[in-house]
C-alpha cells in the first residue's frame, strides 16, 4: 500500500493475517480486454503501449459531426440603384438643355439600360468564409482566451480530455469558432463538473456570437469555479455581456455594473475593470 507520493506504508493482508500477493495474469487480462471489445495494454520501458493507450481511449471518446459551409451576406443593393438613379436624372437634365437638332433620340434607351444595370448590382453580396474574423464590439472586450489552466486551478483532465481541449483551443485560436464551439460542447457534456471546460464552452459562445448561451455558461462557472481567478474571469465577461445586451428596451446598466463590481471583489487592482465601470457610466 503506498500513500498519494508513492511511498510504501505497508502490505494488504487477508483475514488470518497473510500478505497478499498480487499476480499480473496478461494473458486473462487480454482474454477479458477482448471480449469487452477493448485492448490490454501492458507498459514497458521504452514502449509504445502508452501512446497506443491513448490513441485508443481519444478514438472511443470521438464524435463525428456533419459539416456544412455556410456564408454571411450583406446587401449593398442601395448604393448601385442610388448610382443608377444619379445618372438617369442628369443625363435627362442634360439632354433637355441641349438644342432640338442634338437631341439623341436614342437617350431614353440609355437611361433604361443605366436602371437596368444599377437594379442587376443590387444583388450585390460580399461574403465571409467561416475562419475570417468578423467585427464583434464584445468579442474583443471580454477575457475569452480558452486555457488548459486558469492561476491555482489543478483540476486534472483525462488524457483525452487534454488532447481534445488543445485541439479546440487551435481552432478557436484559427478563428474557426464555429468548431471549435463544437468540440468545447463536446468536451463539457463529457466533462459536465470541470469549471475549466465550463469556461472554455462560455469562451466558445462568445466566439460564435451567442451572446445568451455564453451568459448562462459565464453564470454557471460563477457558482461552481473554486478558484479566485476563474470566478473573477466568469464575472468580468458577463459584465461586457451583460453591456452589450443593453437595448431601448432594457437600458439600464445595473447588472453588468453588478458583474464588475463582483469582479473587483476576485481582482481589486484590475485596472481593466476600474476602465470598463467609468465608460460605462458615461454612456449613462
Amino acid at each position: 500500500i503506498r500513500d498519494e507520493f508513492g511511498v510504501l506504508k505497508g502490505h494488504k493482508q487477508d483475514g488470518s493475517g497473510q500478505t497478499v500477493l498480487t499476480t499480473l495474469k496478461e494473458a486473462l487480462l487480454e482474454q477479458i480486454a477482448k471480449e469487452g471489445g477493448g485492448e490490454s495494454f501492458v507498459a514497458t520501458v521504452g514502449g509504445d503501449e502508452v501512446d497506443r493507450f491513448v490513441k485508443s481511449i481519444d478514438r472511443l471518446g470521438r464524435a463525428v459531426f456533419e459539416k456544412k459551409q455556410a456564408s454571411d451576406y450583406a446587401e449593398y443593393y442601395q448604393f448601385p440603384l442610388l448610382i443608377s438613379l444619379f445618372c438617369f436624372f442628369l443625363f435627362v437634365f442634360v439632354s433637355r438643355r441641349r438644342k432640338a437638332p442634338r437631341v439623341w433620340k436614342g437617350r431614353f434607351e440609355l437611361a433604361s439600360v443605366v436602371l437596368v444595370f444599377g437594379f442587376c448590382l443590387s444583388s450585390y453580396a460580399q461574403s465571409e468564409p467561416d475562419g475570417k474574423e468578423k467585427p464583434n464590439p464584445y468579442r474583443e472586450k471580454c477575457l475569452i482566451d480558452p486555457k488548459l489552466s486558469v492561476g491555482e486551478d489543478v483540476q486534472g483532465l483525462g488524457v483525452s480530455a487534454v488532447f481534445k481541449t488543445k485541439d479546440a483551443i487551435a481552432s478557436f485560436s484559427d478563428k474557426k469558432f464555429s468548431e471549435s464551439l463544437m468540440k468545447f460542447t463536446e468536451l463539457s457534456v463529457e466533462n459536465p463538473d470541470i469549471p475549466l471546460l465550463t469556461f472554455n464552452l462560455a469562451s466558445g459562445f462568445v466566439g460564435a456570437e451567442q451572446v445568451d448561451q455564453a451568459v448562462k455558461e459565464y453564470e454557471r462557472l460563477f457558482t461552481t469555479a473554486q478558484t479566485q481567478d476563474l470566478k473573477y474571469l466568469a464575472a468580468f465577461n458577463l459584465g461586457v455581456l451583460e453591456a452589450a445586451r443593453m437595448s431601448p428596451e432594457r437600458p439600464s446598466a445595473e447588472t453588468s455594473l453588478k458583474w464588475y463590481q463582483k469582479a473587483l471583489e476576485f481582482r481589486p487592482d484590475s485596472i481593466e475593470t476600474k476602465n470598463n465601470i467609468e465608460l460605462l457610466i458615461q454612456q449613462q
